[in-house]
C-alpha cells in the first residue's frame, strides 16, 4: 500500500517557511509554519485541518490573516499548536478586527489553539459566531512530546533554542499492514470481511497473546477459524513502513538542541531543515541562532534521515544557493566521525 501523506514546500528556499502535508485519501491537511501562503490554492488552505506554528517571527506567522480570510463563513473547525505565548499572539491578531457581523453567518468557524509549554499545553477554543471573544478559562493538559495521536497519524515535537522558544514537528504515518495472498492460500484460508478486523486488532495494540477467531464469510456459517493474534500475525503479515516527515527550522546549533532535533527526527523518511548561512559564515549563524547548511547536512546524516531537503537561506546568498544545497548534501553524505 502506498504512502497516505504528501508533502511539498509551500515557497522557494529564500521566502517564507512552510511545509504542506497533504493526505489524499481522506482529503485534508496538514500546515506546518504559516509564514506567506499565497502560493496554496482556496482548495488547498480549505483542506487545512491542524497548522503547527514553530514561533511567531513575521515571516512564520504574517500568514494567518490570510488564512483567516479563506476560512470565514465555512463550518470548518482548525486546530492551531504554537509555543510559549502563541494563545497571546493569536488573540491580538483576531482582536484587531471589527466583528459585528459574523452573527448573521449560516456557518461558523471554530479555532482551536494550544500553547505548548516544557510540561503543560493550554489550550482555547475561539468561536468566529461569538466574534473569537477570548475567556479567562483554559483547559491545561500534561505534555510530554505528543501533540496528535490520531487516525493512523502522530505528530511530535521539540521546544528548540532561538533566543525564544521555538518548536521542530515530526509526523509519522503507521506502519501499512499488508496480507500475504501466497500465506493465505498455504494455510487454505479465503480472504474476507475477517481481514479488517484483523488489522484493526493490529492497529489497536490489541493483546499479541490473545485468541483471534474469525470466518471466512459473513454471516459465520461455515468454518471458523482460532489463532493466537502473533502467530497468524507472523505467518500472513507484511509490514510496509510509513513515512516519517521531520520539520526544522530557526535553531541555534548546540549540544543541547542538537540532541532534541536528533532524537525528534532519528530514521525520517524525509527531513526538511533549515540551511540559512554557509558554514564560512559559522559566527554570524551562531548570533542569528540559525543553522549553516553544513550543520543541517549533519544533523540530517545522524538522524539517519533518508532524504534531506533544505530551505530558509539567507537573501545574502540569492545567487549561491547551489552552494548552500551542496554543502548541505556534502555534510549529509560524508563518512566521516563526528
Amino acid at each position: 500500500m502506498s504512502s497516505s501523506l504528501k508533502s511539498k514546500l509551500i515557497n522557494g528556499p529564500f521566502d517564507d517557511p512552510g511545509l504542506y502535508i497533504y493526505f489524499p485519501l481522506v482529503n485534508r491537511a496538514f500546515l506546518f509554519d504559516l509564514g506567506s501562503i499565497n502560493s496554496l490554492s482556496i482548495k488547498e488552505i480549505l483542506r487545512i485541518k491542524k497548522i503547527f506554528i514553530s514561533h511567531t517571527h513575521i515571516d512564520h506567522f504574517c500568514g494567518f490573516d490570510h488564512f483567516l480570510r479563506i476560512m470565514l463563513g465555512h463550518n470548518k473547525t482548525v486546530h492551531i499548536f504554537g509555543p510559549d505565548g502563541i494563545l497571546k499572539n493569536i488573540e491580538g491578531k483576531l482582536s484587531g478586527y471589527t466583528w459585528n457581523l459574523v452573527e448573521k453567518y449560516q456557518q461558523g468557524l471554530v479555532l482551536i489553539v494550544s500553547e505548548v509549554g516544557s510540561k503543560f499545553i493550554k489550550t482555547k477554543k475561539y468561536l468566529c459566531r461569538e466574534r473569537f471573544l477570548s475567556s479567562d478559562s483554559f483547559e491545561q493538559t500534561a505534555f510530554k512530546d505528543v501533540l496528535v495521536n490520531e487516525s493512523g497519524i502522530k505528530v511530535k515535537t521539540r521546544i528548540l533554542d532561538h533566543g525564544i522558544s521555538c518548536l521542530a514537528f515530526s509526523i509519522k504515518e503507521r506502519d501499512f499492514i499488508n496480507i500475504d495472498k501466497s500465506a493465505l492460500m498455504k494455510l487454505k484460508i479465503m480472504q474476507g470481511p475477517w481481514i479488517n478486523d484483523f488489522k484493526h486488532a493490529l492497529y489497536t495494540d490489541k493483546n499479541q497473546e490473545s485468541i483471534f477467531v474469525f470466518s471466512t464469510k459473513k454471516d459465520s456459517s461455515n468454518t471458523q477459524y482460532k489463532f493466537i493474534l502473533k502467530e497468524l500475525a507472523q505467518k500472513i503479515v507484511r509490514i510496509t513502513p510509513g513515512q516519517k516527515i521531520s520539520y526544522v527550522t530557526d535553531v541555534l546549533y548546540s549540544e543541547s538542541n542538537k540532541k532534541k532535533i536528533i532524537s525528534l527526527c532519528m530514521n525520517s523518511s524525509h527531513i526538511f531543515i533549515e540551511a540559512c548561512f554557509l558554514e564560512k559564515d559559522q559566527k554570524l549563524a551562531f548570533c542569528k541562532k540559525h543553522l549553516t547548511a553544513y550543520q543541517a547536512g549533519k544533523l540530517a546524516r545522524l538522524s539517519k534521515a533518508k532524504k534531506i531537503t533544505v530551505f530558509h537561506f539567507s537573501p545574502r546568498y540569492l545567487n549561491l544557493s547551489d552552494s548552500l544545497v551542496n554543502e548541505a548534501l556534502s555534510s549529509y553524505h560524508t563518512i566521516t566521525k563526528c
